[in-house]
């Protein structure tokens, strides 16, 4: 449920999807692509730090991220907020 308001005698009730968040807990910008199940990948979002995108799609959505060594893959399933994090220092 999105919203839940009353006019006069009734109740209104708005549904959304659920959706994906994901959020960005470093320091650094982070550079990433996300596609459905077409397997069409978007062009390259930034999110900077303390930032999130919320994705409103009927799907889940794979989340990639290209770094100088590797690649990073997620599958993000629908109604929950994933908070991308620094990883420890050894």
């Amino acid at each position: 449920m999105d919203r839940m308001d009353w006019m006069k005698k009734h109740l209104i009730v708005q549904y959304q999807l659920p959706g994906v968040r994901v959020r960005n807990d470093t320091l650094q910008p982070i550079v990433y692509e996300v596609c459905g199940p077409n397997r069409v990948w978007s062009k390259s979002r930034t999110l900077n730090p303390n930032e999130f995108d919320e994705y409103r799609v009927p799907y889940p959505i794979t989340w990639r991220r290209r770094m100088s060594s590797e690649v990073q893959v997620y599958m993000l399933p629908l109604g929950q907020e994933f908070s991308y994090q620094a990883s420890p220092k050894p």
